[in-house]
Protein backbone atom coordinates (compact mmCIF):
# COMPACT_ATOMS: atom_id res chain seq x y z
CA UNK A 1 0.00 0.00 0.00
CA UNK A 2 1.25 3.46 -0.89
CA UNK A 3 -0.01 6.47 1.05
CA UNK A 4 0.39 9.93 -0.43
CA UNK A 5 -0.70 13.40 0.55
CA UNK A 6 -1.87 15.34 -2.49
CA UNK A 7 -2.97 18.92 -1.98
CA UNK A 8 -4.65 19.16 -5.41
CA UNK A 9 -8.36 18.82 -6.12
CA UNK A 10 -9.50 15.36 -4.98
CA UNK A 11 -11.74 15.05 -8.04
CA UNK A 12 -8.59 14.90 -10.19
CA UNK A 13 -6.84 12.13 -8.22
CA UNK A 14 -7.27 8.49 -9.24
CA UNK A 15 -7.15 6.38 -6.08
CA UNK A 16 -8.63 3.36 -4.34
CA UNK A 17 -9.27 5.18 -1.06
CA UNK A 18 -9.77 8.86 -0.31
CA UNK A 19 -9.43 10.19 3.23
CA UNK A 20 -11.21 13.52 3.48
CA UNK A 21 -11.28 15.55 6.72
CA UNK A 22 -14.61 17.05 7.75
CA UNK A 23 -14.62 19.65 10.48
CA UNK A 24 -17.55 20.56 12.74
CA UNK A 25 -18.09 23.96 11.16
CA UNK A 26 -18.20 22.48 7.64
CA UNK A 27 -21.41 20.54 8.11
CA UNK A 28 -23.67 23.58 7.71
CA UNK A 29 -22.12 25.14 4.60
CA UNK A 30 -21.59 24.11 0.99
CA UNK A 31 -17.95 23.04 1.31
CA UNK A 32 -18.94 19.36 1.10
CA UNK A 33 -21.25 19.70 -1.91
CA UNK A 34 -18.86 18.26 -4.52
CA UNK A 35 -17.94 15.39 -2.21
CA UNK A 36 -21.65 14.76 -1.61
CA UNK A 37 -22.26 14.68 -5.38
CA UNK A 38 -19.47 12.20 -6.07
CA UNK A 39 -20.73 9.88 -3.31
CA UNK A 40 -24.27 10.13 -4.71
CA UNK A 41 -25.66 11.91 -1.64
CA UNK A 42 -24.09 9.63 0.97
CA UNK A 43 -22.19 12.43 2.75
CA UNK A 44 -25.29 14.54 3.29
CA UNK A 45 -27.34 11.51 4.32
CA UNK A 46 -24.83 10.33 6.92
CA UNK A 47 -24.39 13.82 8.39
CA UNK A 48 -28.10 14.67 8.51
CA UNK A 49 -29.04 11.32 10.02
CA UNK A 50 -26.71 11.87 12.97
CA UNK A 51 -25.04 8.53 12.19
CA UNK A 52 -21.74 10.40 11.96
CA UNK A 53 -20.70 13.56 13.77
CA UNK A 54 -17.41 15.22 12.79
CA UNK A 55 -15.54 15.09 16.08
CA UNK A 56 -11.93 14.43 17.02
CA UNK A 57 -10.90 10.79 16.37
CA UNK A 58 -14.24 9.90 14.70
CA UNK A 59 -14.27 8.31 11.27
CA UNK A 60 -16.92 7.29 8.80
CA UNK A 61 -16.34 4.99 5.86
CA UNK A 62 -18.47 5.61 2.77
CA UNK A 63 -18.18 3.12 -0.03
CA UNK A 64 -18.74 4.60 -3.44
CA UNK A 65 -18.13 3.00 -6.79
CA UNK A 66 -17.08 5.40 -9.54
CA UNK A 67 -17.16 4.06 -13.05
Amino acid sequence: MQIEHRPEDYLEVACDLLAYPVFEEETADNSLESLNRITRGAVKAVLSSGEFKPELFRTCKILSLQV
